[in-house]
């Protein structure tokens, strides 16, 4: 549906015909989503797989790549080779970054930057696993709306662009594989997102020694 919509878009419409296809394509992503929200709900996401952070943050970045270029923000990472290999559902985790990607670059929808890191943590008492951390340079989210982001159908954004589901499955992905999220946000002063995610215990680690700090401007490539 949502690729027929998109090849309408393309079209010779009138304003009033393009205003009503968008809000059918607004309507298709909140679909979707409202069946993902639910699918995690009934199917869970089992830790399963050896996850590459640092991979997996490079591939999404490159998926996204396109998008960055259009709307003129500035990635950057900054990953770390001692961040550990941990082990879950590599497709939620990556539907996770994705999510708070997606957010990140509707708050510079003017233009900005957002950086992503990872590095090794041990925030005892919990188990030893990786902080992935999301910081954009955007709008910022209001104090009153802050403690209220991760119910369920609320969102930051106007009536007919978000659907207050993004942040309720990053939630349950990061709950599913025993982490923690927090969000910490000032109006005009941007957002940082700081996502633990531990090893699973039952499986060895493997850690490396030396950091690399790797730093991409994906709009020069």
């Amino acid at each position: 549906m949502l690729g027929y919509a998109q090849l309408l878009s393309r079209e010779n419409l009138t304003e009033r015909a393009r205003r009503r296809l968008s809000i059918i394509e607004t309507q298709i992503h909140r679909m979707g989503e409202i069946i993902q929200h639910y699918l995690l709900q009934t199917r869970g996401t089992t830790p399963k797989d050896a996850v590459l952070i640092n991979d997996l943050v490079r591939d999404t970045l490159m998926l996204l790549q396109p998008v960055f270029h259009e709307r003129a923000i500035e990635v950057t990472s900054n990953c770390s080779a001692a961040a550990p290999v941990i082990y879950g559902n590599s497709d939620s985790i990556q539907r996770l970054l994705i999510n708070l990607l997606d957010n990140a670059m509707y708050a510079c929808e003017k233009g900005g930057t957002i950086q992503i890191s990872t590095k090794a943590c041990s925030p005892a008492p919990r188990p030893d696993g990786i902080l992935v951390e999301i910081s954009d340079t955007g709008a910022g989210i209001e104090p009153e709306l802050l403690p209220k982001i991760f119910d369920l159908f609320v969102t930051t954004k106007p009536p007919g662009r978000g659907t207050g589901l993004g942040l309720v499955i990053c939630q349950e992905i990061v709950r599913a594989h025993g982490g923690t999220i927090a969000v910490e946000s000032s109006v005009g002063g941007g957002t940082l997102v700081k996502i633990y995610l531990p090893i699973d215990a039952r499986r060895p680690t493997a850690v490396g020694t030396e950091e690399n700090h790797e730093r991409t401007n994906l709009d020069r490539r």
